[in-house]
């Protein structure tokens, strides 16, 4: 998506390209032209002559870069001609976006000051040199500003240095001048706001309040939102910008999710409470599901320790007879070099990794772990190697084929890699994908991420790291913006994660067809940004979206967004939309 903010970085890239000077420069007038005719034909869609050129316009821009750009076009896909059809609405209809709406009325007493002192602080800010308030206000609305104020010793400086840097948000805060006297008022007037921001949540008892990220009304109407979609037996995938209230999100669901299926009854993979899942979420859990009585770390890991007799026992039975069940369906069918390879060193070394690898087994399967068959364990063996080692790894000759030193090397490799992934605490209902995460892991949570049964059944990921290169859409068709972005493309590569050939809303979208389902059950692809209604918030969420709809109309063929066009006519829009340039590649006959 080379077009992210504006139209002017068509120039940029035909620049970084070195095109010739002319063509650059008509290609510049074509860009302008076609920027300002889709303007015009927005404000006055009845008048035929702006239309006519809004068409010529669109033609000339086409042409002007047809040389440089190739684009898949969406229209062209069979699934969405299929949802066409079967809802008889516009292509683009196919997602859905949704806002998780936080109304300022509903919150308490505490939480209502500090966002009324983030709006002022917004405004005496805007006047102020202070890097600091300016970064909170930004940020307030998703929880990071008041995390960091809260304790100004556990500031993220460093787990979100690449993610302050790419949001271009200083660190360095400015000293006041005291030559300046009005500088120094509003200055005054800025640490007034933050102090008044932060004194709800500063001191709980005289001790410092850590609750308060996870009582923060976005992570809980996040964590609501996420809990609804994953009871239909769907997974989530969550963006953010900061790695702590990424991260209370992740404790919360996972602290939710246990004591919620310790109520039930339910098997939950995890023999103890370890301090790193952070009691304060347990407790905070504890009180958002209104369960009765104290809760205490001894009578939960009491409780823990019971059920988890079930899992290692089922384990133990696996890891017995694991090598003799692979081994006899190898025999059938030969594996690929690299999993016949890793399979001869497991083996020989099957001490070292078994119990991890069968945990990784279960943790894949979830509950079809307990009647798994022999070629369920293979295929499940054959796609943790493919997925903890990358094509050719291993052959450091290039002769397309492992010796046994070679072999030995990737074996190592490959064990380094599952026992740094599968000896951690388990339970992973949600998981985090940071800076932090190895490379190796993200691979293998790709994995278990794409499987509709098993953990994590909740992906939270660091926009910096989670929005490429990663498909995400086997078992996912919903995305939680939890941190407002400014910038369309950004947006776009994140629900690209679960917009892809093949994905779990193409699959729901043909059973869905085929059982003659109507309109109101056929299935999108779910966007579902947090917003607090009546601040910053919403007023970011409606700058993106005028920057979006400039995206669209110059890639996506949507020139006329939705909002404008319900209060037209259907042939009216289409005759628009249909004009817009499409950069698809040429279809060959043989």
């Amino acid at each position: 998506t080379p077009v992210e903010l504006e139209a002017t970085q068509w120039t940029q890239i035909l620049g970084r390209i070195q095109v010739h000077e002319s063509d650059k420069s008509a290609a510049r007038e074509a860009i302008d032209d076609y920027v300002n005719a889709v303007k015009n034909v927005k404000q006055d869609l009845n008048n035929q002559e702006v239309r006519k050129l809004f068409c010529e316009s669109s033609k000339v821009f086409k042409q002007k870069l047809t040389n440089y750009v190739l684009r898949r076009d969406k229209r062209e896909e069979p699934a969405i001609k299929k949802f066409q059809e079967a809802t008889g609405e516009e292509y683009h209809a196919y997602r859905q976006e949704a806002e998780i709406s936080i109304e300022t009325i509903d919150l308490t007493t505490e939480w209502k000051q500090s966002v009324c002192a983030a709006e002022a602080l917004s405004f005496v800010a805007s006047q102020s040199d202070d890097c600091t308030a300016k970064r909170l206000r930004l940020t307030l609305g998703n929880g990071h500003g008041i995390a960091t104020f809260l304790d100004q010793a556990h500031q993220d400086n460093k787990e979100d240095k690449e993610q302050i840097k790419n949001d271009s948000i200083s660190e360095n805060n400015t000293e006041p001048d005291s030559q300046k006297p009005l500088d120094e008022k509003r200055q005054l007037r800025v640490e007034w706001w933050k102090n008044v921001l932060i004194q709800p949540f500063s001191q709980k008892d005289g001790e410092k309040n850590d609750f308060a990220l996870f009582e923060h009304p976005a992570i809980l109407a996040a964590s609501k939102e996420i809990e609804d979609v994953c009871k239909k037996g769907e997974k989530v995938l969550v963006f953010g910008r900061f790695t702590r209230p990424l991260r209370a999100l992740v404790q919360l669901l996972n602290a939710r999710e246990m004591l919620c299926r310790i109520d039930k009854k339910e098997l939950w993979p995890q023999s103890k409470f370890c301090e790193k899942d952070n009691w304060n979420a347990v407790l905070a859990a504890h009180k958002q599901l209104q369960r009765q009585g104290v809760l205490d770390k001894k009578s939960l890991n009491e409780t823990l320790a019971k059920q988890y007799q079930t899992f290692e026992t089922h384990r133990q039975n696996i890891q017995k007879t694991l090598i003799v069940s692979i081994e006899k369906e190898f025999k059938e069918k030969e594996p690929d070099q690299r999993v016949r390879a890793i399979f001869n060193e497991f083996k020989n070394h099957d001490k070292d990794v078994l119990k991890p690898m069968v945990k990784a087994m279960q943790s894949l399967m979830g509950m079809n772990f307990k009647n798994a068959q022999s070629k369920d364990l293979v295929q499940i063996f054959i796609d943790i190697v493919m997925a903890a080692t990358d094509h050719e790894e291993g052959d450091t000759d290039g002769n397309g084929s492992l010796n046994k030193k070679e072999a030995s090397a990737l074996w190592v490799a490959f064990k380094t890699k599952l026992i740094e992934e599968y000896s951690h605490t388990e339970g992973g209902f949600s998981r985090l994908m940071n800076g932090e995460t190895e490379a190796s892991t993200r691979q293998l949570l790709q994995l278990s991420f794409n499987r509709k049964e098993g953990h994590p059944s909740v992906l939270v990921a660091q926009s910096l790291v989670g929005r490429e290169g990663l498909n995400l859409h086997k078992a996912c068709r919903t995305v939680v913006l939890l941190h407002p972005e400014w910038n369309p493309g950004i947006v776009e590569q994140q629900i690209g994660r679960i917009d892809r050939i093949g994905s779990l809303w193409e699959e729901k979208l043909y059973q869905a067809t085929k059982a003659g389902k109507p309109n109101d059950h056929i299935p999108r692809i779910e966007i579902r940004p947090v917003i607090f209604k009546g601040t910053y918030d919403e007023k970011n969420w409606q700058i993106l979206h005028h920057r979006w709809d400039d995206l669209r109309a110059q890639l996506h063929g949507i020139v006329i967004p939705p909002l404008i066009a319900k209060d037209y006519s259907k042939d009216l829009i289409n005759e628009i939309n249909n004009a817009a340039p499409k950069f698809s590649p040429p279809k060959f006959r043989p």
